[in-house]
């Protein structure tokens, strides 16, 4: 490749990832419009921001401000506040550097911040800025880093009282490329009252104590019959661990937006009567959307989620699906695979008639085409502009993968006796 083609190729990625930010809503189209014509016309990224430094995930906390940045000489915006909108695009659902691109842009352009007061100080405990972005050297510098906790600064810290409420619990995790369980002792935080219940299980916010930090959020999720068969928890913590094992897949072909499964495992609660199984799985907010369902329905605003269970068919050389993606952006949860062969993954699993009847019904999008996935001969072209696309520049680059993909057969499912494994609709989102 020439250097010349390189420079275009590179242009054409930076693009293409402002154009992912603009359709999930982080990046407003006029400001997409500014970046791509400075890139154009000065060969590089803009780099100006607001001289501000937030925390790497959600809630996006201000860590410090940069002494004479446009953030600092408002004098309203403080360290600890947190950054809750860009413009008009909820950001809660992003990671921090996708947030960190949506504020930084060309010099003298104005974006206008959202933030929630960390302590309240007025009595709308919000606020909105406009600023006007600022290159480096002048105090813009815009970025993202992890937020330790802190150790107390000279001083020993004691154990708050929440401590008093904690409770030993084991602790399963599946390993799908291992196809093993691993079990550790652990003690957990769990709230004395649910916050959510749906027909079949109750859910409690929980903290495992094992981790620090926002690592520590949990959700655990209790049967409401007692007399649950608890084989139905490791069925689907398993489901899901593997489900993750083939977004690890799709990740590795580089696609222009990545997606991820969350990490769930089982729980013993040994401090309780009748020691109790629990499915827990880490704490996110945002708005929980459901993709496409394990028969022939899917969202067609998305192109990520309905690529992603085509790969999937492909990836494991159609032996299985994975389908019912559904969660928040594209960090997912409670999904069902299909297998050819009708055995394991729960009550969800309607064997090969479930796989083509979603092949059936899906029509090939953009980001199918990008992975060179075989399809039904359907294409669908345009999605009214919605979705993630892929630039002309960017097809046939998928080669290389897509073949290590095929070489690198994924380990087989563990076979598991049939599990009522608790539908969609009747779990607790």
């Amino acid at each position: 490749m020439s250097n010349g083609d390189a420079g275009v190729d590179w242009i054409q990625q930076q693009i293409l990832k402002w154009r992912v930010l603009v359709d999930d809503g982080v990046m407003e189209q006029a400001s997409y419009i500014q970046r791509v014509d400075y890139l154009e016309k000065n060969n590089q990224v803009p780099e100006a921001g607001v001289g501000m430094t937030i925390t790497e995930r959600a809630p996006f906390k201000i860590l410090e401000l940069t002494k004479g940045g446009p953030a600092q000489k408002t004098g309203t915006i403080k360290v600890g506040d947190i950054l809750i909108r860009i413009d008009d695009s909820n950001i809660q659902v992003f990671s921090g550097e996708q947030v960190r691109s949506a504020i930084v842009g060309p010099v003298g352009t104005p974006v206008t911040l959202y933030f929630q007061e960390m302590p309240v100080r007025s009595e709308a405990g919000r606020y909105g800025v406009k600023l006007t972005r600022a290159p480096p050297d002048s105090g813009g510098n815009t970025h993202v880093k992890a937020e330790h906790e802190a150790a107390a600064q000279g001083k020993s810290q004691r154990p708050t009282s929440e401590f008093d409420h904690a409770e030993r619990a084991v602790k399963s995790q599946y390993d799908p490329h291992q196809t093993k369980w691993d079990h550790m002792l652990i003690n957990v935080i769990v709230e004395k009252e649910p916050f959510a219940e749906g027909a079949m299980r109750k859910a409690y916010y929980m903290k495992d104590l094992s981790t620090i930090g926002a690592d520590r959020n949990y959700v655990l999720k209790l049967s409401k019959d007692m007399k649950e068969d608890t084989q139905t928890y490791y069925d689907d913590v398993q489901m899901q661990m593997e489900a993750k094992m083939y977004a690890d897949l799709f990740n590795a072909t580089g696609p222009p937006k990545k997606v991820d499964f969350l990490a769930a495992y089982v729980l013993e609660l040994k401090d309780r009567a009748g020691k109790p199984i629990a499915g827990v799985e880490k704490f996110i907010e945002g708005e929980y959307k459901k993709y496409n369902n394990n028969w022939d329905w899917s969202d067609e605003k998305r192109n990520t989620p309905q690529a992603f269970s085509h790969f999937t068919w492909h990836a494991s050389k159609g032996t299985l699906l994975v389908c019912d993606i559904q969660g928040v952006g594209d960090l997912y949860t409670d999904p069902q695979i299909h297998s050819t062969d009708g055995r394991g993954y729960g009550k969800g699993n309607l064997g090969q008639q479930g796989i083509d009847k979603f092949l059936a019904s899906h029509d090939c999008n953009p980001i199918c085409q990008w992975l060179k996935l075989p399809g039904n001969g359907r294409y669908k072209r345009s999605n009214g502009g919605q979705g993630t696309l892929v630039s002309h520049e960017d097809l046939g680059t998928y080669h290389r993968v897509a073949e290590q993909v095929q070489r690198e057969q994924p380990p087989a499912a563990a076979q598991r006796p049939s599990g009522a494994r608790a539908a969609a609709p009747e779990a607790v989102p």
